[in-house]
């Protein structure tokens, strides 16, 4: 089991980047941004926020386990196992027992790697995932104190609002109304920006750890980031350092693979019985004998 591993890396983006702030302003949506201490003054700087990024690869990581298993989560039977898995789920008032299972947490863990990585709640339980996910932020004039690495263009050159419209498809007759029109701007960051990236792993054993490594170049290959990606926006490139020694591509990811053949038809079965209300228990043996 490895203690700590880092996984740093530079985002490109090939298409520009639209991820919007919790408010808006009307028809306008303005990029996220971040306070950081620039020069000993607050600045309000655009990022990717960690949880985005962070759920965007739980739900890749999600759909290949099921795929792993034949499964298709569109024939999960429960919500709660479709939101826990996809999502993180939530904790349910009054469900489960008023004490910590920690055999339960343990038998998730060995049974679905991708939710030790990831975490999630369980019923009344709320499990930690090994895995710490950055903001990335634009590797720019500003930021050099955080990124390490010169840059003279500053971000505000990197941003750019695109004006898109929206219609209704009726025909426009004599004597009826007008078909309406609606405009509405996104500010992006633009095609080329490059955004410093990491990643933490931590106490991971090798399963969990080539369980991130393919969900990792699932993502990258997948080539989506941010909102708008059904019109083109956020398309981008993912080169990532492990250790800063091993290139993300060339990263062992045969434990994760022989984990989820050899043991198929024990996980399908486990899938099965999370889909039964509570029925989120260790067998007996593993309770007593549990560690978390």
């Amino acid at each position: 089991m490895k203690n700590r591993v880092k996984i740093v890396g530079v985002i490109t983006l090939r298409s520009p980047l639209s991820h919007g702030a919790d408010e808006k302003m009307g028809t306008d949506t303005k990029f996220r941004r971040m306070t950081y201490m620039v020069s000993g003054e607050p600045m309000d700087v655009p990022i990717i926020s960690g949880n985005s990024i962070r759920g965007q690869m739980r739900r890749v990581a999600a759909m290949d386990f099921l795929e792993r298993l034949g499964l298709a989560k569109e024939k999960l039977l429960t919500d709660s196992l479709y939101y826990m898995m996809f999502s993180g789920g939530a904790l349910e008032k009054g469900a489960g027992k008023p004490y910590i299972d920690i055999g339960s947490k343990r038998q998730l863990r060995e049974m679905m790697p991708f939710m030790s990585l990831f975490g999630g709640a369980i019923e009344n339980q709320i499990m930690a995932g090994k895995l710490e996910v950055d903001h990335a932020i634009p590797i720019c004039s500003e930021l050099i104190e955080y990124t390490n690495i010169e840059e003279k263009k500053s971000f505000w050159d990197m941003l750019e609002e695109i004006y898109y419209t929206r219609r209704d498809d009726l025909e426009e007759k004599s004597g009826e109304v007008k078909t309406q029109q609606m405009k509405y701007t996104t500010e992006c960051l633009s095609a080329g920006t490059r955004l410093l990236h990491g990643f933490t792993l931590n106490y991971v054993n090798e399963v969990e750890e080539a369980c991130f490594y393919n969900a990792l170049r699932l993502w990258i290959e997948k080539d989506s980031i941010g909102g708008l990606s059904a019109i083109g926006h956020g398309r981008f490139r993912g080169g990532y350092l492990i250790d800063q020694k091993i290139e993300i591509e060339k990263a062992d990811i045969s434990a994760y693979g022989k984990y989820m053949e050899e043991n198929k038809k024990k996980l399908t079965d486990y899938v099965h019985r999370l889909e039964q209300p509570k029925t989120l228990k260790p067998s007996k043996t593993q309770n007593e004998n549990s560690s978390d």
